[in-house]
């Protein structure tokens, strides 16, 4: 049974002023059922109130506190899912935002992954929008990993597992940004990977 890999990314590769450059996934075996997840959110809105009714897509950064604690607490009870964090601490450099900086900064979450499901297919929210470029960056991830790999490159409005990973790199960045640690926390017994490297070890791998 494929098992599939939705990845988001939070933060600015080229602006030094930002410490951080988050990369998270989610995997699971069963995206059907982790794609529940945004349609009982979206149920729960609805109870709030009109102005919750026409929300086209659930972001970490645009949600509520109480959305967001909602939102991960539901994706809490998913029976098949895992969760994958890497923050990479960019050392206030400046990093120039190309497809192969991009394959350095999320290999290391992506390595991890693979040994355990070395045949995951990865599902990319579009981080560029170019086809040339994001074939740029798949022929740069095959390059670390020495073989062809599964990647497709999604948009989170019309895939909803990556708006799941859109939250979960929003928690990531929310607890080592801001110190607000309490949005991982709840989805604790989920993530199986969770690490912080910096740009000069990241350049080693």
């Amino acid at each position: 049974m494929t098992y599939f890999v939705f990845v988001d990314e939070s933060g600015t590769l080229p602006e030094p002023s930002e410490r951080f450059f988050v990369v998270a996934a989610v995997g699971t075996r069963n995206p059907r059922e982790l794609g529940r997840v945004v349609k009982k959110v979206r149920e729960w809105l609805k109870q709030r109130g009109k102005r919750y009714q026409n929300i086209t897509e659930l972001r970490f950064s645009s949600a509520e506190q109480e959305t967001r604690i909602k939102f991960l607490e539901i994706l809490s009870t998913v029976s098949d899912v895992q969760i994958y964090v890497l923050i990479l601490e960019k050392d206030r450099s400046q990093i120039i935002g190309t497809p192969e900086n991009y394959a350095k900064a999320a290999w290391p979450l992506l390595a991890k992954i693979l040994e355990n499901f070395p045949q995951a297919e990865f599902i990319l929210d579009k981080q560029f929008s170019k086809p040339t470029v994001h074939a740029a960056l798949n022929q740069a991830l095959e390059l670390r990993a020495g073989r062809d790999l599964l990647i497709e490159h999604g948009d989170s409005q019309n895939e909803t597992c990556l708006q799941i990973a859109d939250f979960i790199v929003g928690a990531g960045m929310a607890k080592y940004r801001r110190e607000e640690e309490e949005y991982l926390e709840i989805v604790r017994s989920k993530i199986l990977f969770e690490r912080m490297v910096s740009w000069s070890e990241i350049e080693k791998w």
